[in-house]
C-alpha cells in the first residue's frame, strides 16, 4: 500500500486495497497496456559533396572549355578547381596569352580558355 492510499484511507475512514501494484502484475480482467513506442528521429541527410573536377585531357581541350572569371578569383584558384592543383595555373595563363599579360591581373567577366 502506497503513501497516497494510506492518506486517502485516513481521510475516508475506509480500508481499500490498492488498485494495482506494479510488482503484482495487471489485475484480473484488465487489458494489458500497449508497450510504449517512441518515434525514432529521422536520419540526417548526408551532405552533398561537390562534383570532382574532370581531369584535363585531349577531349576536354577539343570541346573548347571556358571559364568566366568571378570576383575574388585567381588563376591559382581556377587551376585548383579544374585540375586539382593550383600550381597548374601556368597552363591556363599560357592558353590565354592573347588575353592576359600578367597572371596576377585577371578581372571578373573575362572568358578564359581552360586547356
Amino acid at each position: 500500500m502506497g503513501f497516497l492510499d494510506r492518506l486517502r484511507n485516513a481521510f475516508t475512514g475506509t480500508k481499500q486495497p490498492p488498485l494495482e501494484s506494479k510488482s503484482e502484475g495487471p489485475a484480473a480482467g484488465s487489458r494489458p497496456s500497449a508497450p510504449e513506442t517512441r518515434a525514432e528521429p529521422a536520419p540526417a541527410p548526408e551532405p552533398q559533396r561537390p562534383a570532382a573536377p574532370e581531369p584535363a585531357d585531349e577531349a576536354a581541350s577539343d570541346r573548347g572549355k571556358t571559364y568566366t572569371v568571378q570576383p575574388g578569383d585567381t588563376l591559382w584558384k581556377i587551376a585548383e578547381t579544374h585540375y586539382g592543383s593550383g600550381a597548374k595555373y601556368t597552363e591556363i595563363f599560357d592558353a590565354n596569352r592573347d588575353l592576359l599579360d600578367d597572371p596576377n591581373k585577371i578581372y571578373p567577366g573575362q572568358e578564359l580558355k581552360i586547356p
